[in-house]
C-alpha cells in the first residue's frame, strides 16, 4: 500500500470518526432538547465536553438553579414509577406496592389526615361510642358532646391538641377527598371505613362532597368515578339476576323484588341496583315489575292481597303479613299492612300480632296451662304464665288466652287495661263524624272525643275509615302554605333534620312531611325517601316506651283526685317540653314524700325535706337509656329552673345505687331541683301501684329486650285509647286556677336553656381548650 493511499485512508478514518462524533452530538442534543421540552427536567448539556468537565471539577452546588420548582429536583422515587394515565384500579395496585406505610400520608396541608390515622385517636373514637353510644361527629365536624368528653376524660394534652387539629385541618373531609381521588372504594365502603373508626358520614353525605367539593357539580365526571365502584365481573353478575327475573316475569311467574336482588350483593347499595335495572330494563316493564319502587300498586294487585288475607283470615294459624308480602314483589309490606287494617280494623292485630309461629308442642302446653289457671280460685297471671315458657313472646301468650277461654271469663280473670268500646256508642261516634263534615265551622276531632269521653286518635281512626279522603281532607287536614312547603323541602334537601323534626320545626303534621318527600323531593321514589329518612330501630323503641309510660302513668293519675298527669306539654317559648310534667298546687310530690308507708324511703333516698319545696310550682319528669354525664347536662341544661323540680328516670338502669349523683359542671345552675333516680324508685315516687306497677315494669323489660313488637302490641292494644292530658288542657286548667291569664311564661320561669349565647353554637368555643 502506498503512503498516499495510506493517507487517504486515515483521512478518510478521521472524516468517518468526526462524522460519528458529530452525529452522536447531534443526537445527543436532540434527545436533551426533546426531554427539555416535555419536563423541563435537566440543565442543557454543554456543547464542549472539557468546558463542561472543567466547570464539573467547581462548586457544582453553585450552578444548580435553585429557582425552579422543587418537584424538577426530584430522583427517580417510587411515586415516578406510577403512570398517572392509567385507570385508577392500577394506580391502586402500585401504591399499595409500596411497602413504607409513611409513603402514604399525605404531605400537603389542604389534604392531610395525619392525626385521624393515629390509632390511639381511632381508639379514643370508639371509646366514646362505647360508652355512650354515640359517634363523634355530626357529619364532617365533631360534635361538642364529644369535645366536652374528650376534656373532662383526663386525656394528656397531646390527644387534646390532635383533636382539635383534626377539626382545623378538616381531617374528616379530607380523608374522604383521598379515598375518593386515590382509591376505587364505593361510596358505601368509606362510609364503613369511618364507621369502623368511630365516626359516623352517611353515603349521601360522600356522594354530596364527591358531587360538589371534588368534581365541582360536574355530575359526569361523579358518576364515572362512582361506576368504576362496581367492578365488571359484578355488575355482569347483576345484570344476569335481573334478566333471570326479567325472564320470570315474562312467563308469568313469580319474581323477586329489587330488595332481595341487592340482598345477594351486600356491597352494592340498593340505589345501585334500582339505577342498573332502569338502565338494563325499559322503563315500562320496569315499573310493571317493580312498581313498589315508585310508589304505585294496581288495584288488581290490591284486590288480589285482599284475597289472599282473607284465605289467611279463617286459618288457625296465618300466615304472617311480611310473608304474604314476599308472594306479591309488587307491593311493599307496609301496603299489605295497610289493607290488612282496611279489611280488619278491629281485629287485625289479634290476627297478625307482631310474633313468630311456635311449635304445635309449645302451643298446646300453653293451652293446657291456660285452661288449668282458668279452674283455679286464684289463676296466676298472664306476666308469670309466660315466665314459665320464656322461649315466646308475652303476647303470644295473651293471644291465646282470648283465643281458648271465653271472652267473658278472660276479662274476668284478666281484664284488660282500658274497658272496649260498646258498638253502640261508635256507631253515635260515626254518626256526629258525618254531620261534623257538613258545619261551617266544624269541630275539631279533640272536641268530639271529649264529648264521648274517648281518645282523638280513636276519632281519628274512624274518620279516616268511615268517610272519604276528600271530606276528611277538607275539614280537618289543616291546609299547608307554599312558602311552608317550601320550607320543608329545603330542610328535607339541606339538612339532617328527621321527619318528626322538621314537622315540629314547621308545625305542620308529620305524615304531611312524609308526604312532601316522597311526592316532591323524590318524585314518588320511596327507596331514595327511605335512605333519606332510614327506619331507626332504637328511635321507634324510644319514641313506644314513652308512649306507653305517658299513657300508664296518665291512667294512673286519673284515679287520684284533683291530680293530673300533662303528657309532652310545651311550656316554653323555644319548643322544649318534658316527657310529663305534674302541677304542684296540691303538693303532691310533698304528699308522696309524708306517705306513711313510703314517705321515709323516699325521704332518705331522694334527699328531698318537703318543707324546701315550698317554692316548687311543677314537677317535669324525662325518661332516658342515657344516664351519661354528657347526657344528664343535656337534659338539666334544657329544663331547669328555680321553681321546678326535674326528676330524670333512668329506664336502662345499670348502677348499682338507685341514684345518681350529678356530675360537677358549672352549667347546671339549680342541682338542688334536679335528681336522677332509678325506673325502680321512679315508680314509688310516682305512687304506681299493683297492676299499674307490674304494666310499668313490663313496659321497662321490653324497652330492656329492645321488643319492639311487643312495645307496638302494648300500646296499640290497651293504651293508645286512653286520652292524654295535653298542652292545651294545661293552659286550659292554669288559667281556670287563675294561676295564669294566658300565657306559660307567667308560671313557669323561663329557664336558662332560652337565653344561651349564640357564641355556645360556635365551633371556637367548642374548641376553646
Amino acid at each position: 500500500m502506498g503512503i498516499n493511499t495510506k493517507n487517504k485512508v486515515e483521512e478518510s478514518v478521521k472524516e468517518n470518526k468526526e462524522k460519528v462524533k458529530i452525529d452522536k452530538d447531534k443526537d445527543k442534543s436532540k434527545r436533551v432538547n426533546d426531554r427539555e421540552s416535555k419536563n423541563d427536567f435537566k440543565p442543557k448539556v454543554k456543547e464542549n465536553y472539557k468546558e463542561y468537565n472543567k466547570e464539573k471539577r467547581e462548586n457544582k452546588w453553585d450552578k444548580i438553579n435553585w429557582k425552579k420548582d422543587i418537584s424538577e429536583k426530584k430522583g427517580s422515587s417510587k411515586w415516578n414509577k406510577i403512570d398517572w394515565n392509567k385507570n385508577i384500579s392500577e394506580n391502586v395496585n402500585e401504591i399499595n406496592k409500596i411497602k413504607n406505610p409513611n409513603d402514604r400520608v399525605k404531605v400537603n396541608k389542604d389534604y392531610e389526615y395525619r392525626n385521624l390515622s393515629d390509632s390511639k385517636v381511632k381508639d379514643t373514637l370508639i371509646s366514646y361510642y362505647n360508652e355512650t353510644g354515640k359517634y363523634a361527629n355530626y357529619g364532617m365536624s365533631l360534635q361538642k358532646n364529644f369535645i366536652d368528653w374528650i376534656k373532662k376524660s383526663g386525656r394528656n394534652h397531646d390527644m387534646i391538641s390532635k383533636i382539635s387539629e383534626i377539626q382545623k385541618n378538616k381531617e374528616i373531609p379530607n380523608f374522604i377527598r383521598d379515598k375518593i381521588e386515590n382509591s376505587v372504594l364505593s361510596q358505601k365502603s368509606i362510609t364503613n371505613l369511618l364507621n369502623k373508626n368511630g365516626l359516623s358520614v352517611s353515603r349521601k353525605t360522600v356522594g354530596n362532597f364527591s358531587l360538589k367539593e371534588v368534581f365541582n357539580n360536574n355530575k359526569e365526571k361523579h358518576l364515572q368515578r362512582f361506576t368504576h365502584a362496581i367492578n365488571t365481573e359484578t355488575k355482569k353478575n347483576i345484570k344476569k339476576r335481573l334478566g333471570e327475573e326479567l325472564a320470570k316475569y315474562k312467563k308469568g311467574d313469580q319474581h323477586d323484588s329489587l330488595y332481595k336482588i341487592s340482598k345477594e350483593f351486600p356491597e352494592i347499595s340498593k340505589i345501585s341496583i334500582n339505577k342498573i335495572a332502569k338502565k338494563e330494563i325499559s322503563q315500562q316493564l320496569y315499573e310493571k315489575m317493580w312498581p313498589s319502587t315508585s310508589g304505585v300498586v294496581t288495584n288488581g294487585t290490591r284486590q288480589a292481597i285482599k284475597t289472599r288475607l282473607k284465605e289467611e283470615a279463617v286459618k288457625e294459624n296465618p300466615d304472617s303479613l311480611r310473608s304474604i308480602s314476599k308472594d306479591f314483589p309488587k307491593a311493599s309490606n307496609t301496603t299489605v299492612m295497610d289493607l290488612a287494617r282496611e279489611l280488619y280494623p278491629d281485629k287485625h292485630k289479634e290476627l297478625w300480632p307482631a310474633i313468630k309461629k311456635i311449635p304445635d308442642e309449645i302451643k298446646n302446653d300453653i293451652l293446657k296451662t291456660i285452661k288449668e289457671e282458668t279452674l283455679k280460685e286464684n289463676p296466676k297471671s298472664l306476666r308469670n304464665i309466660h315466665k314459665e315458657f320464656p322461649q315466646v313472646g308475652a303476647d303470644t301468650i295473651k293471644r291465646l288466652a282470648k283465643q281458648c277461654i271465653p271472652k267473658a271469663l278472660h276479662d274476668k280473670l284478666w281484664p284488660p287495661l282500658t274497658p272496649e268500646i260498646p258498638k253502640s256508642l261508635t256507631r253515635k261516634i260515626i254518626q256526629t263524624i258525618r254531620d261534623e263534615i257538613y258545619k261551617i265551622e266544624p269541630r275539631s276531632l279533640n272536641k268530639i272525643g271529649q264529648q264521648f269521653n274517648v281518645s282523638a286518635t280513636y276519632i281519628w281512626k274512624l274518620a279516616k275509615k268511615e268517610i272519604s279522603k276528600k271530606d276528611y281532607d277538607a275539614t280537618w287536614n289543616i291546609s299547608i302554605t307554599n312558602e311552608k312547603r317550601l320550607n320543608v323541602i329545603k330542610d328535607i334537601e339541606n339538612s339532617k333534620l328527621n321527619i318528626s323534626e322538621i314537622a315540629q320545626k314547621n308545625r305542620i303534621s308529620s305524615p304531611s312531611v312524609s308526604i312532601i318527600s316522597q311526592r316532591e323531593v323524590f318524585q314518588n321514589n320511596i327507596e331514595a325517601h327511605r335512605e333519606r329518612f332510614p327506619k331507626d330501630v332504637n328511635l321507634d323503641i324510644g319514641n313506644y316506651t314513652h308512649l306507653n309510660l305517658n299513657s300508664l302513668i296518665t291512667k294512673a293519675f286519673d284515679n287520684i283526685p284533683n291530680q293530673k298527669y300533662y303528657a309532652e306539654p310545651t311550656i316554653y317559648s323555644d319548643k322544649r317540653r318534658p316527657d310529663g310534667l305534674i302541677l304542684e298546687d296540691n303538693k303532691f310530690l310533698s304528699q308522696r314524700l309524708n306517705d306513711h308507708n313510703v314517705g321515709k324511703y323516699l325521704r332518705n333516698k331522694i334527699e328531698l325535706d318537703p318543707l324546701s319545696l315550698d317554692h316548687i310550682k311543677a314537677t317535669q319528669f324525662d325518661f332516658t337509656n342515657d344516664i351519661s354525664n354528657g347526657n344528664l347536662i343535656n337534659k338539666i341544661e334544657k329544663y331547669q329552673s328555680k321553681d321546678s323540680l326535674l326528676v330524670i328516670i333512668g329506664t336502662k338502669w345499670h348502677l348499682y345505687d338507685e341514684i345518681k349523683h350529678l356530675p360537677i359542671d358549672n352549667r347546671i345552675k339549680y342541682p338542688q331541683n334536679v335528681r336522677v333516680i332509678s325506673n325502680n324508685l321512679g315508680t314509688d315516687l310516682l305512687g304506681l301501684e299493683g297492676k299499674d306497677k307490674d304494666l310499668f315494669e313490663r313496659i321497662i323489660d321490653l324497652n330492656l329486650d329492645r321488643d319492639l313488637d311487643s312495645l307496638k302490641v302494648l300500646y296499640n292494644y290497651d293504651l293508645s285509647s286512653l286520652d292524654i292530658h295535653t298542652t292545651e288542657e294545661l293552659k286550659s286548667d292554669l288559667i281556670q286556677k287563675k294561676l295564669i291569664k294566658e300565657d306559660f311564661s307567667e308560671y313557669f320561669n323561663k329557664g336558662d336553656s332560652e337565653n344561651r349565647n349564640k357564641k355556645q353554637r360556635e365551633l371556637g368555643y367548642f374548641l376553646n381548650l
